[in-house]
């Protein structure tokens, strides 16, 4: 395993992933997004034709389905489902929030937690960086380091509506839906650890945000830049 794993959580469109690439290039750590988990059992569930409320088969379909994913989050960081790559279609707005509802079934997070826990553990690097919006709370509670990331719900609707060429506007409800849901589901809420430190990115461009990340990480870990 990993000898340090960081742990983001923080609000949809605050720059999570995109951050914590960033951080992973400059560290040489590989960036895991857990989001990516829950967008690949809504891809596997919607390619079977079944909807949110049918858990039962979604458990049963997941199950089954789950051991055909190939996860290479911590080397190419491409995901394989038998012989399919499904990386790039896994990106878009729709399967963002498909997987948002299938993260408030009791049957899906069971499923995919220990997956999430496993691809950290084989991870060969030195360290690793995980995001998401329970990795501090639920995933790994005992993180060596946990930032809760923030930002402004104007900034966020202007970040989402450049990568899906949408209107600000347009995104701002769905954007705030989706806070309500994260932070209001009774299954890991979104929630900042106690022992989080709080990175605000609103005036951040990437490249400052990644700087104020990697300061954190290598001011708190002992070795963590050699």
């Amino acid at each position: 395993m990993a000898k340090y794993v960081v742990a983001v959580d923080g609000v949809v469109g605050a720059g999570k992933s995109t951050v914590c690439r960033a951080v992973g290039n400059v560290l040489g750590w590989p960036a895991v997004s857990t989001g990516i988990f829950y967008r690949t059992a809504a891809f596997i569930v919607h390619r079977h034709g079944l909807t949110v409320d049918a858990e039962q088969k979604i458990r049963q379909l997941l199950a089954q389905e789950l051991t055909k994913v190939h996860w290479h989050l911590t080397t190419s960081g491409e995901i394989s489902y038998g012989k399919e790559t499904l990386t790039a279609q896994l990106q878009s707005e729709s399967m963002g929030y498909a997987a948002s509802l299938l993260s408030e079934l009791p049957a899906v997070r069971e499923l995919l937690l220990p997956l999430q826990r496993e691809v950290v553990h084989v991870c060969p690097a030195r360290g690793v960086i995980v995001d998401g919006r329970d990795i501090a709370t639920v995933v790994f509670p005992q993180a060596d380091l946990k930032i809760f990331m923030v930002a402004s719900l104007e900034q966020r609707a202007r970040r989402r509506a450049s990568d899906e060429s949408l209107h600000p506007q347009a995104l701002l409800a769905k954007i705030k839906a989706r806070d309500m849901r994260d932070s209001g589901r009774t299954l890991a809420p979104l929630k900042k650890a106690a022992d989080a430190v709080e990175l605000d990115t609103s005036m951040m461009s990437v490249a400052q945000a990644a700087a104020r990340m990697v300061t954190l990480i290598r001011g708190h870990l002992p070795g963590a830049a050699t």
